[in-house]
């Protein structure tokens, strides 16, 4: 369905207009049918419901699926040296257990439920997640910030400290304490910093800079540093860069001369949005009033995109696959499943006047039967 988009569900089974019917449809599954399976789809075992006040309830009907997906997608692939942990969006405007944000700077959804993600930041390649559960589901341990704790779960769950990665995050993560811990655990990181955190040096943040100047200061292997870009004036936080300039070329293939701060982070920073930018443009979202269902075909488009990504770098196929003939060919796998059709049989004349004829009365009964002892030739019939 997300190769071919309709306006609903029913349009997909439409015989009526010849010029848009989709004959796969009804041949591999009755639309009833589909509805069904919607309306009952359900995951968890719910007699093991914990109780409301307890911290795994919120994400209680999708843990499951959580832990599935985490699972294979670490299995599957192994991510390069730059790395990203960003926030995504599930689309949602329904009701749940207290979940739902409102992020204005996501355009494809503002109102819905709240991704971590970690991602390969050169393909977009989703390697583990986590689902907001709300300031109350906050766990936050060993004198840590929350989002100091969450970078090092995420990384420590994708398995990915002391393997040489680089990380890019943005200034909602980014502190001193983080950077020096990641280091620790042989894991570089580059982000930007907010000018309030604790422990900056004051030459980066209060020094007046004019455009295009720079200004940096190091403490042992963390380089604080500041660039004024026009207005802005970005502080960014790293340990694997040097200060400096570099040589490269922007996106338009031209050669310029930047920061190495600066080219370090773009390096680094954006497989999430690139992620979210390559599953919407086949994503088969529909409007639902359940969360989980949402929850589950989001996570579903996600492994799809993530076999691709897989494929793309794999393959030895010449010329590689587009994404849409990717996608095609999954679909063209499962058309070889036919589901074997009932075949009803029409009722003989025997039966027919078997029928006509009402239900025949019981004349005995067996001993121990609850009407043993009653004469069932004396009760009216009634009328026909």
């Amino acid at each position: 369905m997300g190769l071919n988009k309709k306006p609903n569900y029913n349009a997909y089974w439409d015989s009526c207009n010849l010029s848009q019917e989709t004959p796969w449809f009804p041949v591999h599954m009755n639309r009833d049918r589909y509805q069904i399976i919607l309306k009952f789809l359900h995951f968890p075992d719910n007699m093991l419901l914990p109780d409301r006040n307890d911290i795994g309830f919120k994400l209680f009907k999708v843990q499951e699926l959580i832990k599935h997906f985490n699972a294979k997608f670490k299995y599957f692939y192994h991510p390069t040296q730059n790395v990203s942990i960003d926030e995504s969006m599930i689309g949602f405007k329904g009701k749940t257990p207290h979940i739902r944000q409102f992020m204005p700077n996501k355009r494809h959804a503002r109102f819905g439920i709240k991704m971590w993600c970690l991602s390969d930041s050169a393909n977009g390649y989703l390697c583990q997640f986590e689902i907001y559960e709300g300031s109350q589901g906050r766990r936050i341990g060993n004198g840590r910030s929350y989002t100091h704790e969450l970078i090092i779960r995420l990384m420590t769950a994708a398995d990915l400290l002391n393997r040489g990665h680089h990380l890019g995050i943005d200034n909602f993560f980014t502190s001193i304490e983080l950077l020096e811990e990641l280091f620790s655990e042989n894991t570089t990181a580059t982000g930007t910093v907010r000018s309030n955190r604790k422990g900056l040096p004051d030459v980066c943040v209060k020094t007046k800079l004019k455009n295009k100047e720079l200004i940096a200061a190091r403490k042992g292997n963390l380089l604080c540093f500041a660039y004024q870009d026009n207005s802005r004036k970005p502080i960014l936080l790293s340990t694997a860069s040097k200060a400096g300039l570099i040589d490269t070329v922007n996106s338009r293939k031209q050669p310029v001369t930047r920061p190495a701060v600066i080219h370090a982070y773009n390096q680094a920073m954006g497989g999430v949005d690139l992620g979210d930018e390559k599953l919407y443009m086949y994503m088969a979202e529909r409007r639902s009033l359940k969360w989980t269902n949402k929850v589950f075909f989001s996570l579903f488009g996600r492994a799809i995109l993530n076999s691709y990504i897989i494929y793309h770098s794999n393959t030895s196929d010449r010329p590689k696959l587009s994404r849409y003939n990717f996608v095609s060919a999954l679909e063209s796998m499962t058309s070889n499943f036919v589901p074997q059709k009932v075949i009803r049989r029409k009722r003989t004349r025997t039966e027919m006047e078997a029928a006509q004829m009402g239900p025949t009365l019981l004349t005995q009964t067996v001993a121990g039967h609850p009407l043993d002892g009653h004469d069932l030739s004396k009760l009216p019939v009634g009328k026909k």
